[in-house]
């Protein structure tokens, strides 16, 4: 499995970053943004067994 496969399919797998995820697209505000540090240390942590 690709690097980005897998990364995909964590992201999938989290339920509560895809809620938040589907939630901020839902609004369809022009600027609304969820931090990178959401989505980094979530993958951080994975990946090191946090």
């Amino acid at each position: 499995m690709l690097h980005e496969e897998r990364f995909v399919q964590a992201i999938m797998d989290h339920e509560e970053l895809m809620h938040d995820l589907r939630r901020v697209r839902s609004l369809e505000l022009s600027q609304c943004y969820i931090g990178a540090g959401y989505v980094r240390n979530y993958i951080w942590d994975l990946l090191h067994g946090c």
